[in-house]
């Protein structure tokens, strides 16, 4: 099913559930990102430190090139997720997000109430009116 044909209630939903997970992802891959860094530090000061040996220093030297890449994989979603997630939590926009959900309810209302529509005759069920026809 296309985009064209869920229901607008859909859209505004799958919108409003896509806030949520950016809110979620970011917070999520800001932490592995910093604990990527802890990580890297961690291996360049065994490598400073510990490290006396050629084949200790090379074991040490693929683990920290190792933490940096997924370091950038994770830096790369903070940076994409970064200007939605500052967006949807400054405070100017928590009422706006609000209201969204609020109209999304009554979208949702008109819906239901569009699929289960029924009309109850005002006159046609007059016995007068009916005696007439």
């Amino acid at each position: 099913m296309s985009n064209s044909q869920l229901k607008r209630s859909e859209n505004m939903s799958c919108f409003l559930d896509f806030i949520k997970a950016v809110e979620g992802e970011y917070r999520y891959y800001n932490q592995l990102m910093e604990n990527e860094n802890k990580l890297s530090q961690d291996y360049l000061h065994k490598l400073e430190l510990e490290a006396t040996k050629a084949p200790e220093r090379n074991r040490i030297a693929t683990r920290l090139a190792t933490c940096r890449k997924d370091r950038r994989y994770y830096k790369d979603h903070v940076e994409e997720l970064e200007p939605i997630y500052e967006l949807i939590s400054d405070p100017k926009m928590k009422p706006f997000l609000e209201h969204l959900k609020q109209v999304l309810g009554k979208v949702r209302k008109q819906e239901k109430y569009h699929e289960c529509r029924t009309y109850k005759p005002k006159v046609l069920n007059d016995p007068e009116i009916l005696q007439k026809e």
